[in-house]
């Protein structure tokens, strides 16, 4: 057995030596940020916004209003469409 004390380990070659890690340190040291203490679950729902007679309403009733919402939206986007080809028709003339 050697009574010599082991040799130490190569350096990293991606991590800066002692000397420039110290001064990137006090250079580029990150802003302290407060902690997050904010609960992860979400806020009870309340029902508040929802109207008192679609909480009345049954839900056949509810699926038609939602069906006539959806062809709405429909028939507006299709105009929306519409107006921008008529406008853009009106540009180029």
């Amino acid at each position: 057995m050697s009574s010599q004390a082991p040799s130490q380990p190569p350096s990293d070659p991606d991590k800066p030596s002692d000397a420039s890690q110290s001064a990137a340190t006090q250079s580029n040291a990150p802003a302290p940020h407060a902690m997050d203490t904010t609960s992860d679950q979400p806020q009870e729902e309340t029902w508040d916004d929802i109207p008192e007679e679609v909480k009345a309403a049954g839900t056949d009733e509810i699926v038609t209003r939602m069906r006539l919402i959806d062809n709405d939206i429909k028939v507006m986007r299709s105009e929306t469409l519409r107006l921008q080809h008529e406008q853009a028709a009106m540009k180029e003339k």
